[in-house]
């Protein structure tokens, strides 16, 4: 009897803690100099059925200055750290005046699949990330 009390709170506290997953930073501050700040966003997407993630270079800029935004997107074997590592993204937006904002659409072509449930790319790229 005594073991199956036991048991039985054991399996109740990892049931506890299987429910309430910590939670991860959905902004993470990546770089941040005099000329840009690049940063990682991470949202829930319906669209994929899961975390759509983004790299944004802001560059520094005055009090109500607006800038024109760049959505750079990845070609197959890439992605936003590839990007970021092989161009010049990060003098581009700086000298340019330009937020450039570098999506992962990991092997999606950034296309809606008809074949797979959660596999809605375009959607989440025209609909979420915008409004995010």
């Amino acid at each position: 009897m005594v073991r199956r009390l036991i048991l039985l709170g054991l399996l109740s506290v990892c049931e506890s803690a299987c429910r309430n997953p910590k939670q991860p930073e959905t902004v993470l501050q990546v770089f941040a100099d005099d000329t840009v700040t690049i940063t990682d966003v991470h949202f829930r997407s319906s669209g994929i059925g899961g975390v759509f993630w983004y790299r944004i270079v802001v560059p520094k800029i005055g009090p109500n200055e607006r800038l024109p935004v760049l959505y750079l997107l990845h070609g197959a074997n890439s992605g936003p750290v590839e990007i970021m590592e092989r161009s010049d993204v990060v003098k581009l937006s700086s000298a340019s005046h330009l937020i450039t904002v570098i999506p992962d659409g990991e092997f999606s072509y950034f296309t809606n699949a008809k074949h797979k449930r959660n596999a809605h790319w375009e959607d989440a790229l025209t609909q979420e990330l915008t409004s995010d």
